[in-house]
């Protein structure tokens, strides 16, 4: 064994952070591309909500119910730069 324990805690944690730029990379070029990652499903009592296709969380201000799509185009578009709902 030739990494002490804080050379493999710091290597870890580097590997981490690597993975999570990737990641981000690939979402933003897919959104540039044009994919529709976001669709917008109907409750029962008239209700609008977002729900990502890809999986993952979406982000806090798309969480909820809402009483028009506009409003939810507003602030994909806020977000995201751009219309990715599907």
């Amino acid at each position: 064994m030739d990494d002490t324990v804080f050379e493999q805690v710091m290597n870890k944690g580097k590997e981490r952070k690597e993975y999570q730029k990737q990641s981000k990379e690939k979402r933003e070029e897919a959104i540039e591309n044009g994919e529709k990652r976001l669709t917008v499903d109907r409750t029962p009592s008239g209700l609008y909500f977002v729900v990502q296709k890809t999986g993952g969380q979406l982000p806090e201000m798309l969480k909820g119910k809402f009483t028009s799509i506009d409003k939810i185009r507003k602030l994909v578009v806020a977000r995201y730069g751009k219309d990715i709902l599907e």
